[in-house]
């Protein structure tokens, strides 16, 4: 049996080259990914990038061609002082692993059925409706897109919602992308239709949490009617509670007091700039919650000085005999 032969010196060679030139790619790479986990901005320019990497120019430009084809660097165009540059953009390793799974969700899309995709993607939490889809996909026939979203919404690529404002017009977006409050009106929706229970059971849990427990902020009401899971798996957040309280207000049933967040134990600024923390409580002289609540002594703003002048008290009370005959 003949023993193998050593290959030949030019193939050992190019091996050598070759296994230098993919450990310098590794290291320049490596070296991209370091200088964008320090830079501010989320780009860097094509300049800064061969002066930073200090390579020569044949060396600089294998080495960011590589990175581009390991798809970890985008290339973009920005503008600078009125002129066109080359930047790029790095994908972090989330970044990565979503755009992977992206690709394979889309692998064996068809052109348009890829292009109508991306317009849905490209709308983000506001969506898009089919009449823009139609003018932006560039397809007219109404019937072939129908086909398109259709397959689309079967696979869980995107889903369709009843927009506030337009309950027989769907709109589509992302599968996995929360919509925006403008598009279905919060907690205070559903499936595009305004939602009068749900206003009511927040109403009567903020009234009735506050006069049982105290004063009370927007954010603590918030977290703890969350954590009641009061609307099932529905978010309630922190602007929806300031509508039911500021309707609270209004109805006269509870009163806004502003307090120091220093007062609280908390600190007095927020984000750079002195604010005040904002508190509820039942309001003072108000209606009270009880067997007497339809008695307007209950709800009277000058029940404090009732009987101590001749022009305030019962026997005159022009609210007390309305009542009283009603």
């Amino acid at each position: 049996m003949s023993a193998k032969r050593a290959p030949p010196l030019g193939a050992r060679k190019g091996a050598a080259q070759r296994r230098k030139r993919v450990k310098l790619e590794n290291n320049v790479i490596d070296k991209i990914r370091r200088m964008f986990s320090e830079e501010k901005n989320d780009f860097i320019v094509h300049s800064d990038l061969q002066t930073r990497l200090s390579l020569d120019d044949k060396s600089c430009e294998v080495a960011i061609n590589e990175a581009i084809r390991s798809q970890r660097l985008v290339p973009l165009t920005i503008e600078r002082s009125g002129t066109s540059t080359v930047a790029y953009k790095w994908r972090t390793d989330q970044q990565m692993q979503v755009k992977r799974s992206r690709d394979a969700k889309l692998h064996d899309l068809k052109d348009q059925e890829r292009m109508v995709y991306q317009e849905i993607e490209k709308a983000g939490n506001k969506g898009i409706k089919s009449d823009s889809l139609k003018f932006k996909t560039g397809i007219r026939v109404l019937r072939k897109l129908n086909e398109i979203v259709d397959k689309l919404l079967r696979r869980n690529l995107v889903k369709a919602l009843k927009a506030v404002g337009s309950q027989h017009k769907k709109i589509y977006m992302l599968y996995g992308i929360e919509p925006s409050r403008e598009v279905v009106g919060g907690v205070w929706y559903d499936e595009g239709k305004f939602d009068k229970e749900v206003v009511d059971a927040l109403y009567n849990a903020c009234y009735y949490r506050i006069k049982n427990e105290g004063m009370k902020s927007a954010k603590e009401l918030s977290d703890s009617l969350n954590k009641m899971h009061l609307l099932n798996n529905a978010i309630i957040t922190e602007l929806d509670i300031e509508y039911i309280l500021n309707a609270l207000e209004l109805d006269g049933k509870l009163e806004k007091v502003r307090k120091r967040r220093s007062d609280s134990g908390k600190s007095g600024k927020v984000e750079g700039r002195d604010k005040a923390l904002i508190l509820y409580r039942l309001k003072v002289g108000g209606r009270i919650d009880s067997s007497f609540t339809e008695i307007p002594c209950a709800a009277c703003p000058v029940a404090s000085k009732c009987g101590i002048t001749p022009e305030i008290n019962p026997q005159n009370c022009a609210y007390f005999d309305s009542w009283i005959e009603f």
